[in-house]
């Protein structure tokens, strides 16, 4: 079986809000992704589009103001409900990037697909979007298509006090055989 790094392409906006940030903020340190991202990965398709942007702690809510002047659905760290309450066709979240997580990559600062597999188990509203009868299907085939940093991984999944949820899940829920368990 042969893998290959993951990359994803942006969508214009989100290269956008990329730019913008970085002309505003040259300097601070965030992570941008898309929940279509997840597309590649689940059964049912997602219809609409939600941009998170995690950023660098106490810059969260001046990159937030400086987004909402611009974009007509952006929100604050939502809960689940005030997302479903008040997310549109192309949704931007803006919430404190969690310290230790995986680095980004690329010009665009890309969250890595390590983080996003941590994330869906950990971070309210990143988990709640997707429904949790898709986690097998992204697990199995992220782990088949991708090569997985396994321990940066489980490294940001202990950061986060999440490392044996994930690793109980792996086990019994999926067919992937992880490297330490070889």
């Amino acid at each position: 079986m042969y893998c290959i790094d993951y990359l994803y392409e942006l969508s214009e906006t989100a290269k956008d809000i990329v730019a913008l940030i970085q002309e505003y903020y040259p300097l601070v340190e965030f992570q941008i992704w898309e929940l279509y991202q997840m597309n590649e990965f689940v059964n049912h398709m997602l219809a609409k589009n939600t941009i998170f942007i995690e950023v660098e702690n106490m810059l969260d809510e001046s990159i937030f103001n400086l987004l909402f002047d611009r974009y007509p659905h952006v929100l604050h760290n939502p809960s689940p409900n005030e997302y479903y309450k008040y997310a549109g066709d192309e949704t931007i979240i803006v919430r404190k990037l969690i310290s230790e997580a995986p680095p980004s990559y690329g010009q665009y600062r890309q969250a890595s697909l390590e983080k996003l597999l941590v994330d869906l188990f950990g971070r309210g509203i990143s988990g709640s979007i997707l429904s949790r009868s898709e986690y097998r299907a992204v697990y199995e085939d992220a782990f088949q298509k991708y090569n997985i940093n396994q321990g940066k991984m489980f490294r940001y999944a202990r950061r986060r006090g999440i490392e044996k949820i994930i690793r109980d899940y792996i086990h019994e829920e999926t067919r992937i055989v992880l490297e330490d368990d070889k």
